[in-house]
């Protein structure tokens, strides 16, 4: 079976299909070098619905089954800011490091310095009428302190609960242990095996 990793972030991608691949089931995984096709906006105010926005986009352009992944950080003291537009406060901020002096700052005021982050993950195949849809997160909190200008995205400032550094800081075989990313990805999964053997055994 084949398998489009429905998103332009190359990191994403390298994320993602690191997961699959330390799962058993044999998938051929592509990713969207292989097509042209224009990036589609973003517009639902919750994360599965834009993951299923996505992944019916790029099935329908391609006739491939499509998994489409959305993901975001929330911080409770900012009312879940900045949640589904994650994306978007990054690009208006100038880059990622100013996007976390930014949160940082605007957390200074608060005690409460509790963020989760959300995956939601969507597979539509064609010719499949049900979407299988995920979500995974990870409990943590903001680090006020200065942090260390590296690693992927908000994992800089984000430390997880019952963890003493960053999950930018944490090897990738532990982070994949315990990442929202992991737990969307690896539900999704399965739903996606038991989907396949339920329609090899129609046969």
């Amino acid at each position: 079976m084949q398998l489009l990793i429905a998103t332009q972030n190359r990191t994403k991608v390298d994320r993602i299909r690191d997961i699959l691949n330390s799962f058993d089931y044999s998938i051929e995984l592509l990713s969207l070098k292989e097509f042209d096709i224009p990036e589609p906006d973003e517009p639902y105010d919750t994360f599965i619905d834009n993951a299923l926005h996505k992944a019916k986009y790029y099935c329908k352009k391609t006739g491939v089954a499509t998994l489409s992944e959305d993901s975001g950080l929330c911080i409770n003291a900012l009312n879940g800011f900045p949640g589904v537009r994650t994306k978007e406060f990054r690009e208006s901020s100038g880059g990622i490091t100013e996007a976390c002096l930014d949160l940082q700052a605007r957390l200074q005021s608060f005690s409460d310095h509790s963020a989760y982050f959300v995956s939601a993950a969507c597979v539509i195949q064609p010719q499949v009428e049900d979407a299988l849809v995920a979500e995974g997160r990870l409990e943590g909190n903001i680090l006020l302190e200065p942090f260390k200008d590296h690693g992927f995205d908000f994992e800089r400032i984000f430390v997880p609960k019952g963890i003493d550094i960053t999950l930018a800081e944490m090897a990738t075989e532990d982070k994949n242990k315990i990442s929202h990313r992991y737990k969307s990805i690896h539900n999704i999964y399965m739903q996606l095996v038991a989907s396949i053997e339920a329609l090899q055994n129609t046969k």
